[in-house]
């Protein structure tokens, strides 16, 4: 009999499942790792929070991890991560290590940026593959419906419950995000974000100045 996995891989995919299938490849040719693709059709909507949240009900690994589609992960490092959780039991989950798939010095001040953000508010973003333990995801009731930052609610509900792991190991985004809208605005967008958000202001507000932003 089939052993059932260890790791489910929660993808959300804007109607292009077949991208993300091809681009999880190497996870899914590993027998402790399954890749559930969240396709927004399937789901009824397109929103990334009811998208994970029903790639989570169909999960079968006792650690979930949330893969957004742009993000890669080395199956190996997967399993690192999931050994050590399973030496922590105060951990709950946690984030990997934010890093973009170019070498240029731009890259490298965003990584770092990313890293001062990570260790002044202790709240990481969804691109760097969040992770969770499924029971403690069941029991915070799964992300919450947002139309944006569900990826630093979902962590906010995650610290109720315990200790987060940010490990070492690198999730790997790609950079074409930033190349398209400018490294500077991009980041000082991601920072005002978390900063407005911390001053109080509503998510509503947010996705709006978000939108004006990077229309």
């Amino acid at each position: 009999m089939k052993k059932p996995p260890k790791i489910s891989v929660i993808v959300p995919s804007l109607n292009d499942g077949f991208h993300a299938r091809r681009h999880t490849a190497p996870l899914s040719k590993d027998p402790s790792i399954e890749v559930v693709i969240a396709e927004a059709r399937e789901v009824g909507r397109a929103n990334r929070a009811a998208q994970m949240n029903w790639g989570a009900a169909r999960a079968r690994g006792d650690l979930l991890v949330f893969l957004h589609a742009d993000t890669k992960i080395a199956p190996v490092d997967l399993k690192t991560v999931h050994r050590r959780l399973q030496e922590q039991a105060d951990c709950v989950g946690g984030a990997f290590r934010f890093a973009l798939d170019a070498s240029h010095a731009k890259a490298k001040w965003v990584e770092f940026g990313v890293l001062l953000r990570e260790l002044a508010f202790g709240l990481p973003y969804g691109d760097q593959a969040i992770f969770v333990r499924r029971e403690i995801f069941r029991e915070i009731g799964g992300y919450p419906e947002a139309p944006l930052m569900e990826d630093v609610l979902l962590i906010e509900k995650m610290k109720s419950k315990g200790r987060l792991y940010l490990a070492p190991e690198k999730a790997f985004t790609s950079a074409r995000r930033w190349e398209r809208h400018g490294y500077v605005k991009t980041t000082l967008a991601n920072w005002g974000t978390m900063l407005l958000w911390k001053a109080g202001f509503s998510l509503k507000t947010l996705q709006g100045l978000r939108e004006r932003v990077f229309s």
